[in-house]
C-alpha cells in the first residue's frame, strides 16, 4: 500500500472508531437523561428520530472516499464502546428500580438510530454518487 492509501485507510479507521465512541456517550448520555427525566422518556422515539438524523451527518461528510463501506463497522464498534463509557457516567442510586430494562429499551433505541443514521448516511452518499456519476455521462455526450 503506498503512503496515501495508507494515510486514507488510518483516516477512515480513526473516524469510524471516533463515531462509535461519539455515538455511545450520546446514548449514555439518552439514557441518563431519560432515567430523571419522564419527558425524555416519552419522548424517546422522537428523540431516537432526531438522533438517527444527526448520526447520519458525518457518514455523509466523512465517507465519501474509497472507504465509503467504514460507516458500517460504526455500529459494530459502538456495542462495546457504549459498555465501556458507561463506566464514566455516574451510577444509578442504590435499589434504582427498572433501571435495566430502561437502560435496554434506550440502548437498543439508540443502537437502532445509529443503524439507521449510518444507513441514511450511506444511501445519502450513495445516491450523490450516482447523480454526479449521471452527470458526467449527460456531459460527455
Amino acid at each position: 500500500m503506498d503512503a496515501g492509501k495508507k494515510r486514507s485507510f488510518r483516516r477512515a479507521t480513526l473516524i469510524a472508531v471516533l463515531a462509535s465512541v461519539i455515538y455511545a456517550l450520546i446514548g449514555n448520555t439518552f439514557f441518563n437523561m431519560a432515567y430523571y427525566s419522564d419527558a425524555v422518556f416519552t419522548n424517546s422515539y422522537w428523540i431516537a428520530g432526531v438522533l438517527a438524523a444527526l448520526y447520519a451527518v458525518p457518514v455523509v461528510v466523512w465517507f465519501r472516499n474509497r472507504y465509503w463501506y467504514f460507516p458500517l463497522f460504526i455500529p459494530v464498534l459502538w456495542v462495546p464502546f457504549a459498555i465501556i463509557t458507561g463506566l464514566l457516567f455516574p451510577r444509578l442510586p442504590e435499589g434504582a428500580m427498572g433501571g435495566g430494562m430502561l437502560l435496554l429499551f434506550i440502548h437498543i433505541l439508540n443502537l437502532g438510530a445509529v443503524a439507521l443514521g449510518v444507513a441514511l448516511g450511506m444511501a445519502v452518499n450513495g445516491i450523490m454518487t450516482a447523480w454526479r456519476k449521471l452527470n458526467r455521462e449527460i456531459k460527455a455526450q
